[in-house]
């Protein structure tokens, strides 16, 4: 199955948030391309840089969502660190043999979609609010 590509569809508004998915897009596209053509190491290193990038963006998006003092924050962190242990779990299934990392692309890829449609569009609009808030001062 190939993994879609960006779609513009899912910006949430804020430039920062939205740079941030595009890249986790495009690093689960080079993981399903290393693993469809049965590169493991390969896709093993971009799945590695994957989990990075993730962890330094979920550190971003909720720093922003305390400095515009977003109500739902502790709700959307949690979201964060659920996925976390989830991948924590499939990487360890990885080492093991039980899944490939095409499997761990495609749940990533599913999970981020929902994500920036429900809970990240949510957090858009917040920090959107408390920008225009704050330029009216």
């Amino acid at each position: 199955m190939l993994i879609m590509e960006w779609n513009p569809a899912l910006e949430v508004g804020i430039d920062e948030m939205d740079k941030d998915h595009r890249i986790l897009f495009e690093l689960l596209i080079r993981t399903q391309d290393a693993s469809d053509a049965g590169d493991r190491g390969e896709a093993m290193a971009v799945l590695k840089e994957l989990a990075g990038y993730t962890e330094w963006h979920f550190a971003r998006e909720e720093a922003l969502m305390e400095r515009h003092g977003y109500e739902f924050a502790a709700e959307h962190r949690e979201e964060h660190q659920r996925l976390a242990r989830q991948v924590g779990h499939m990487m360890t299934d990885l080492d093991h043999g039980h899944i490939v990392p095409h499997d761990i692309a495609t749940f990533l890829q599913r999970w981020l979609i929902g994500h920036i449609a429900g809970a990240d569009r949510h957090v858009g609009e917040a920090i959107a609010r408390s920008r225009q808030k704050a330029a009216l001062r």
